[in-house]
């Protein structure tokens, strides 16, 4: 009987073990995931995680970017300025670190990119905003570098589709698209520790703060500064050719070069345009720190713009486009009604105005400051509420009140508080143009007396219609400014819950060519002994009000290219590395297959060896 000694035997279960032993599994470059990122972490703006924290990131890793510097006028831009204001544009916001991780795919972080970085940036930024946009707008597939198109997974959605589409342009072929897709997934976790397909927190929630805004200028003696464009309702920032207004209205012919200012302009407006024509000053809306400054007039220094946002720590920004100049700077603390610039007409501007945006910061939501109030309408965007401060008496001159329409409009030094405004009444809908809006915040719910004022005059219309929003719906109030006036007249006794509440009046009136008042409007808590005036009423039409549902932003911008070049980081894989992985993964799988061919030889030979020695022996 043959003896085999025991290191022999040893060997051979380790040969047998290492051959029937799993090789590591290698990341396959033909398979990526479909959900890349959520849409919510596509715009998001992370509270504090702004230039600065971009900076630092590039410090981390020992990148040349960290002494970069770009003089854009004035102000020297580092790499963390560039990131952060190519990210933040007038018509679009993305996530910075959508942005980041982007940039680092595709040039990595190790040398200096050999184009301009905020050029690049800025073009990076508007082609994933463009895909974003594009797959809202319902398109499905994307082009190879090749230009051969190919259909995205169902179950994909927005974001994913915007970094695909946007790498897909650095690929041939979908082996080297997933190459680069995971090669992105991994940057971004590296970056900042968590992955991208998961929602950071509860997103595109509307912040329940109470009324906190101020005009964000002063109303001119005897004038008042029109609204030339409204915000779109309907998809604000998809630039088409109609527009859902806050009072519920639809207007088509509502393009930028179709609309007429006051009444339709424009289709995927995400703000409100004011006609402050050039030099008058632009004060905080409320008090916060800035957080975003881009001011350049040179197209030889940069993209021409001038922006400002303001954090205001409550869930809000607001934003201030077009300034001439901007005198605050990044990182101010500014208070309530501060200068923080002139209007101008800096940037994508036909006409010197202030471009005045409120954004929700929890999905980065541009919002409506006048709320929505369309009776029998839904808002499909969601999530506006009437965000204008002030008490329970709205006068014109005030925030809590504006006309609408830059023509037709007359001022009288009668009425409350020794001003008034009134246009003609109007016969029909075609005709109509001219209205206004009067909000409050009822702090505390309950029943109360709603009242307007206005100058009494003989050749006033006789069926004027003030339209009540109430919590249990809203009432058309119809009164007689011919017969009344002078003094606070009922408009009726409604419920109010804790919340925001408007009264609307239009030109769209009996007494055609008679004057329709628009003065002051007032909001009394039953029981309160300051105002007991007699009501005038002639009649009341109750209207349902429907719900509300919310909305997810898709707002665009114009197309940029993005740049060509395929330099990455060491962690990262240009097109041209896929083939290198799979050769990685051939060569580790023969490498241990050649071991376990020369370990068994060596064993057969100690093997053999041993038997001749054990033959002699005998």
């Amino acid at each position: 009987m043959i003896k085999i000694p025991t290191h022999i035997v040893l060997m051979f279960v380790f040969i047998f073990l290492l051959a029937g032993y799993p090789t590591p599994i290698q990341a396959k470059s033909d398979s990526a995931p479909t959900l890349i990122l959520t849409d919510n972490n596509f715009v998001d703006i992370v509270p504090g995680f702004y230039d600065q924290s971009v900076q630092d990131i590039l410090i981390k890793n020992n990148s040349p970017l960290v002494n970069y510097q770009h003089q854009v006028g004035e102000q020297t831009m580092t790499a963390g300025d560039i990131f952060w204001t190519a990210s933040q544009q007038r018509d679009f916001f993305i996530n910075i670190k959508v942005l980041l991780a982007t940039y680092i795919t595709q040039y990595g972080l190790s040398q200096l990119p050999s184009n301009d970085l905020l050029e690049i940036n800025s073009s990076i930024a508007a082609s994933l905003w463009v895909n974003f946009v594009t797959f809202k707008n319902g398109s499905r597939t994307y082009a190879y570098r090749n230009e051969t198109r190919v259909t995205i997974e169902k179950d994909s959605n927005a974001g994913s589709y915007a970094i695909t589409a946007f790498l897909a342009k650095q690929a041939s072929n979908k082996q080297e698209l997933n190459t680069l897709i995971n090669n992105w997934i991994s940057n971004y976790r590296s970056l900042f520790n968590q992955s991208p397909d998961i929602d950071s927190s509860i997103k595109a929630l509307t912040p329940n703060v109470v009324p906190f805004l101020h005009l964000p200028f002063s109303q001119p003696a005897g004038n008042f500064l029109k609204v030339n464009s409204f915000f779109d309702h309907n998809r604000p920032s998809i630039f088409d050719d109609s527009i859902l207004r806050f009072d519920g209205k639809t207007i088509d012919s509502a393009t930028f070069n179709t609309c007429a200012l006051g009444v339709s302009c424009y289709g995927g407006h995400n703000g409100i345009d004011y006609s402050t024509g050039a030099g008058r000053p632009i004060l905080a809306a409320a008090a916060g720190k800035v957080i975003y400054q881009y001011f350049n007039k040179d197209s030889s220094q940069g993209y021409v713009d001038s922006g400002l946002i303001i954090d205001h720590g409550n869930g809000y920004m607001t934003t201030y486009w077009h300034m001439d100049p901007i005198i605050v700077k990044m990182n101010d603390q500014v208070h309530t009604s501060q200068l923080i610039g002139l209007s101008g007409n800096v940037g994508k501007s036909s006409g010197a105005h202030l471009h005045f945006g409120l954004i929700i910061m929890d999905g980065s939501k541009s919002v409506d400051p006048y709320g929505w109030w369309g009776a029998g309408v839904n808002d499909v965007w969601g999530n506006s509420k009437w965000m204008w401060t002030g008490d329970l008496v709205a006068d014109n001159g005030e925030a809590q009140m504006q006309l609408f329409y830059n023509k037709n409009w007359n001022y009288d030094a009668a009425g409350y508080g020794g001003s008034s405004f009134y246009t003609v009444a109007q016969s029909s809908q075609n005709k109509s143009t001219n209205w206004g809006v009067w909000g409050a915040y009822i702090g505390t719910p309950g029943t109360y007396d709603v009242y307007a004022y206005w100058p009494k005059q003989v050749n006033n219309a006789t069926g004027v219609t003030y339209r009540v929003f109430n919590d249990s719906g809203v009432n058309d109030v119809t009164v007689n400014q011919a017969g009344d006036g002078d003094r606070w007249v009922k408009l009726g006794t409604y419920p109010f819950n804790q919340s925001s509440y408007t009264v609307i009046l239009t030109d769209l009136n009996k007494g055609i060519g008679k004057r329709v008042y628009f003065d002051a409007v007032q909001w009394v808590k039953v029981g309160n002994a300051s105002v007991q005036p007699t009501p005038t009423m002639i009649a009341t039409t109750l209207i349902p009000v429907q719900p509300t549902p919310t909305g997810i932003a898709t707002p665009t911008t114009t197309f940029t290219p993005e740049p060509n070049s395929t330099q990455t980081l060491s962690t990262n894989t240009p097109e041209s590395h896929s083939s290198e992985n799979e050769n990685k993964s051939l060569l580790s799988d023969n490498c241990i297959l050649i071991i376990i061919v020369v370990v068994a030889i060596f064993a057969f030979a100690l093997y053999w060896l041993n038997q001749r020695k054990n033959n002699k022996s005998r």
